[in-house]
């Protein structure tokens, strides 16, 4: 057993810088194909895992959460057979990609002890630390501006910072490691240039703060911290030789005569539109991404993309899978530290779907669905 805990040990340490810190991006866009040997890699770890801890993993499984992910999923494609236009099926396996390698990572996290799943949620902070720093000090050549660390994505880079930000801070008891999280995450995550991140941040983290914290002059100090270090930012990036003033400008704009925004409020209002003549299973994975959509960019938000897409239908077992892990996080006997950093990370990401094109297409959405789904099953047994 001894050699078995080495090597997962090690398993969680590969998981978690190279495919959470987005390592596995930086490598396809150097190696190609050949990357994809990381993301088998780090499946097949995941999934020997799962069949090592094979009774526990039955004897927890979330049978009615599990029923919601395979009807969603089994009826997405029945769009598909309806449409009057082309559209690629392989969007819709490359959505199952990643759902299988999101669900077997964090099923696999929630089968291990709490030590380890410390252990991992810390690593994979550090992972997302250091792709910022790497692009600060100029490491990683940036495509634009707003690439931040491995991720060609700056939103999705806020992402993963915030919430294993956020879960990180269910490892940690000593208060002054809290803070220290929080502070770096606060920081590097303004350098991600990501607006959505920002706000989503702040109020989940009020939310963190609000259902842990026993004193509320912790809470209010805190606070009051993280609002006086947004000015020191701003002073910092703005006489950054590296940046752009006119786009280091737009990027600071939150104007409705902003470009973003101009461009969010458009395609929301282009979204009515369609959702007001909805289809029972919409109009099929991928459709906001294709040249039949008719825009450039997707909608911008999830949950209008999952009705346009899935249909009502589908956004009803959407909207049920959300619930259904907000309700298993609620009813764990998890600790209250914990059990704080899980319902602050559910609220980080449900804030997110209203700023992000798509969660299905990334890892993030299905790691935390499934970890908090089995890791809350498993402590209502314990």
């Amino acid at each position: 057993m001894v050699i078995f805990d080495t090597y997962n040990k090690l398993a969680l340490t590969f998981i978690a810088l190279f495919i959470f810190s987005g390592f596995y991006e930086y490598f396809f866009r150097v190696y190609g194909i050949s990357s994809f040997i990381f993301l088998a890699f780090a499946g097949a770890l995941s999934a020997f895992y799962i069949f090592f801890r094979f009774p526990t993993f039955l004897k927890i499984t979330p049978y009615v959460f599990i029923g919601l992910i395979f009807v969603f999923f089994a009826l997405a494609p029945l769009s598909l057979l309806s449409v009057d236009y082309y559209l690629e099926f392989s969007y819709f396996f490359n959505i199952l990609q990643y759902l299988l390698l999101g669900s077997s990572i964090g099923i696999y996290l929630s089968l291990n002890k709490k030590n380890d799943i410390k252990f991992f949620l810390f690593l994979c902070l550090l992972a997302n630390f250091s792709g910022v720093i790497f692009s600060l000090l100029g490491f990683i050549e940036l495509s634009y501006l707003r690439v931040t660390g491995f991720f060609n994505n700056a939103n999705f880079m806020a992402i993963h910072l915030g919430l294993f930000g956020l879960l990180a801070l269910a490892s940690f008891n000593n208060i002054y490691v809290k803070l220290l999280i929080i502070f770096f995450t606060t920081l590097l995550l303004f350098f991600t240039f990501s607006r959505a991140g920002m706000i989503c941040w702040i109020v989940s983290l009020a939310v963190y703060l609000i259902t842990s914290a026993k004193d509320f002059r912790v809470i209010l100090a805190i606070l009051i911290l993280s609002i006086l270090l947004i000015p020191s930012f701003l002073i910092l990036i703005s006489n950054a030789d590296y940046l752009q003033q006119e786009v280091l400008n737009d990027r600071l704009n939150i104007s409705f005569s902003n470009y973003s925004f101009a461009e969010r409020v458009f395609l929301v209002e282009k979204s009515l539109e369609y959702m007001q003549n909805f289809k029972i299973l919409g109009y099929g994975p991928g459709y906001t991404f294709s040249p039949n959509w008719g825009f450039s960019v997707s909608t911008h938000n999830i949950y209008v993309l999952t009705f346009i897409e899935y249909g009502i239908i589908g956004f009803t077992i959407f909207s049920l899978i959300l619930l259904n892990t907000f309700i298993k996080i609620i009813k764990s006997n998890e600790d209250a530290n914990t059990k704080s950093a899980l319902i602050s990370a559910f609220i980080y990401i449900l804030l997110q779907g209203f700023f992000s094109h798509n969660f299905f297409d990334a890892i993030f959405f299905f790691f935390f669905i499934f970890f908090s789904n089995y890791l809350c099953s498993k402590t209502a047994t314990d």
